[in-house]
């Protein structure tokens, strides 16, 4: 059999019997399988559990085929994001361009060391929510009861979220770095960079909204809060390091371009270097 002819003949199956299933072999298969960077960024639990398989089923609108299976394998995806959103565009920019993409070390900026602390425990943070949702199950976490629209809808935008923050990052090219570089870089301005000043950082936060909705709880919404206030905070550091080494370019750039959304939180041009422009009214 060919591979076409498998791809057309496989089926989804709806209805498992109740015996013990040997999942070594498909276990094998998916650690085999190539991923972006070999990064293999995603865990898998292998769940028996009656009572942990009927609260999948919960958290997956209601499909009773979950708790019918005998053996259900979780796959965490949100180390997959972290891959695509830091690990392979910091292993692009360290390989393919050469350049140190970490530079919440540098000394551009005295909150730099502080500001990477904090980013790296709201990561493992948000790791951290994520295997417990599948593992303890949502109800036991505090999640509100939201209609299953309300899930889709996160889904759709955490899906929309990673593939613009794919994108802008690509668009950076060498430029790309996590936290305020010492080194001048290139100003970009096309692409998504045409839309708004930090499409990344925008993506991401369409992503977290995501998240929010999917399993909405007080500790999802205060931690999309808590970051939004950190971007907005680091955000305001990296503009003033721009308008010191861009000048001109970067004070009309940031005239004519929002920061976060179209339009919104652009600044006059008649400020230069040392420090962001203030904001238009």
């Amino acid at each position: 059999m060919t591979f076409a002819e498998l791809v057309r003949s496989r089926r989804s199956i709806r209805v498992f019997e109740p015996r013990a299933v040997d999942v070594q072999p498909i276990l094998k298969a998916a650690n085999a399988a190539p991923s972006a960077g070999n990064l293999q960024a995603y865990e898998i639990v292998r769940v028996t559990s009656e009572e942990t398989r009927r609260k999948l089923m919960r958290a997956s609108l209601d499909q009773d085929s979950i708790l019918q299976a005998p053996v259900v394998l979780v796959f965490f995806a949100v180390l997959a994001y972290l891959a695509v959103a830091v690990g392979l565009p910091s292993f692009i920019t360290a390989v393919v361009h050469r350049a140190q993409p970490i530079a919440f070390q540098r000394g551009a900026d005295p909150f730099q060391r502080a500001m990477g602390a904090l980013f790296a425990l709201l990561l493992l943070g948000l790791v951290a929510w994520s295997l417990l949702v599948g593992l303890v199950g949502a109800g036991s976490l505090g999640v509100w009861s939201a209609p299953p629209a309300l899930a889709v809808v996160g889904w759709v935008l955490a899906g929309l979220g990673t593939l613009a923050t794919v994108v802008a990052q690509w668009r950076m090219g060498p430029s790309w770095r996590i936290g305020v570089d010492d080194r001048p870089t290139a100003l970009v301005t096309g692409g998504p960079f045409a839309l708004v000043r930090n499409p990344i950082f925008s993506a991401m936060l369409v992503t977290l909204a995501g998240v929010v909705l999917v399993t909405p709880a007080p500790w999802t919404v205060v931690g999309w809060l808590v970051i939004a206030a950190l971007i907005a905070f680091q955000v305001r550091l990296e503009e003033r390091q721009l308008a010191a080494v861009h000048g001109r370019a970067w004070a009309e750039y940031a005239a004519r371009v929002g920061r976060f959304v179209p339009g919104l939180g652009r600044l006059r041009a008649d400020s230069v270097t040392g420090a962001p422009a203030s904001p238009r009214r």
